[in-house]
């Protein structure tokens, strides 16, 4: 068996590594959040790089989702007022 941990993963196979379309593969990449490597025209990823960014983006509170995003996820579109009152009160602890 390979020892993946060394292997370098194209855009394509970081974007289903990871769940993300390799558009947003390439906005992390160009933002610094994702490290790679580049190799002639290609750009490769290292599993310990991709693993370092999931191990940083793992685990965040649902507290802290971005209130205007939860109201158009549920269907309430735009509320003018009391958007963070309303996210605080849907995801208490």
């Amino acid at each position: 068996m390979k020892n993946v941990d060394n292997k370098l993963f194209s855009r394509n196979e970081t974007a289903e590594l990871l769940n993300l379309s390799v558009r947003k593969i390439d906005s992390l990449r160009s933002t610094g959040e994702l490290t790679c490597i580049k190799a002639g025209n290609r750009t490769l990823f290292h599993k310990a790089d991709i693993d370092a960014y999931i191990q940083k983006n793992r685990g965040t509170p649902q507290t802290q989702y971005d209130s205007k995003r939860l109201l158009k996820d549920i269907g309430w579109g735009l509320v003018p007022v009391g958007i963070t009152a309303i996210a605080s009160l849907l995801f208490r602890e």
